[in-house]
């Protein structure tokens, strides 16, 4: 009997320290926030719609329409949760000519409110988190 509540509160126990795994049931929707390598405060918001918004100190950019060098734009994300690492891609549209351009990342559940992205260069997806290409973010909302 000793054996047995041995095994069952270690089971609980590693249970309840192990971190999200799944990544199909992970929701990315809420308000991300963390510090760059210079201590700079940034993030992201995204919506149960599909849209995105960066986040730099305290200003805000992006969402279902904002403008941008006179132009309507949107931002949008996408993200393949089957791929490892986690494919999440950022498209910027243009509204009025549907033109588009994609940020392309890779992103890791750490936790239930905390994830990491890395980010190469535009055009480019990364293949590996380095501490020159990631930040930590902390789900806020």
């Amino acid at each position: 009997m000793k054996k047995r509540l041995t095994l069952l509160v270690a089971f609980i126990t590693l249970t309840a320290f192990t971190t999200v795994t799944k990544n199909d049931d992970f929701n990315f929707v809420g308000k991300w926030i963390g510090k760059d390598e210079k201590g700079a405060k940034g993030g992201f918001i995204f919506d149960k719609e599909g849209y995105v918004t960066f986040i730099k100190g305290e200003e805000t950019m992006g969402g279902k329409e904002f403008s941008l060098k006179g132009k309507k734009i949107n931002l949008k994300y996408s993200i393949d949760q089957t791929a490892t690492p986690i494919k999440l891609d950022i498209i910027m549209e243009e509204i009025e000519s549907g033109k588009s351009r994609k940020l392309l990342l890779i992103a890791k559940i750490m936790a239930k409110d905390k994830i990491m992205l890395a980010q190469e260069g535009e055009g480019k997806r990364p293949t590996t988190f380095t501490k020159n290409n990631s930040i930590t973010l902390t789900r806020e909302e």
